[in-house]
């Protein structure tokens, strides 16, 4: 059990102290419920100081409240001096209205959303995921997670360009065997 006391002096007509009052409060519970919040706090910033992802928590304003602690390298700034800046000052001039318009959309209508956007200082592509958070005490934010898609747009128009190399090579090679039965015939 843990108890939190007051103590009031009690004064006797001479202004003497003649005693004292006290009050004591059982604060188990709060000191419970602090201890369980510290943890989840901690457990919290290691999983986003674990992940590669930019991870940032913005207000209904889009100002950035909390960012973790690799988003520097994808942003070119360390994390306090993004921390009090707008979102749309982190990306690209021409993606400044789309990631606005969907970080808009998710406070409002507290409904998640997803755009694509570039960094300021990089020519990466990121997958931006906009989630809807809401406080104990009714605050509305927003968890931003953003992922380098980059490498894998590049893989993936690899792997086009090798299906269309394909699909020509077969139109060839079916052209020749026609050609070859014409000629045989």
């Amino acid at each position: 059990l843990v108890f939190e006391a007051y103590y009031i002096p009690v004064f006797d007509e001479g202004g003497e102290v003649a005693g004292v009052n006290g009050v004591a409060i059982n604060i188990t519970e709060r000191r419970r419920a602090e201890e369980e919040l510290r943890e989840s706090e901690r457990r919290f910033r290691r999983l986003t100081e674990a992940s590669p992802d930019f991870i940032a928590i913005i207000d209904r304003d889009q100002v950035v409240r909390y960012l973790n602690r690799d988003a520097s390298m994808h942003t070119g700034y360390p994390p306090d001096e993004v921390v009090g800046r707008r979102l749309t000052e982190l990306v690209a001039p021409d993606d400044v209205e789309r990631v606005r318009s969907t970080a808009e959309h998710v406070l409002v209508h507290q409904e998640p959303g997803a755009c694509e956007a570039r960094p300021l200082a990089s020519e990466s592509v990121f997958e931006v995921r906009v989630t809807p958070l809401q406080t104990q005490a009714g605050v509305q934010q927003a968890l931003v997670i953003a992922t380098d898609v980059t490498e894998r747009r590049r893989e993936a128009a690899q792997r086009a360009a090798l299906e269309a190399q394909l699909r020509q090579a077969q139109k060839l090679e079916t052209v020749g065997q026609l050609a070859g039965g014409v000629a045989h015939d």
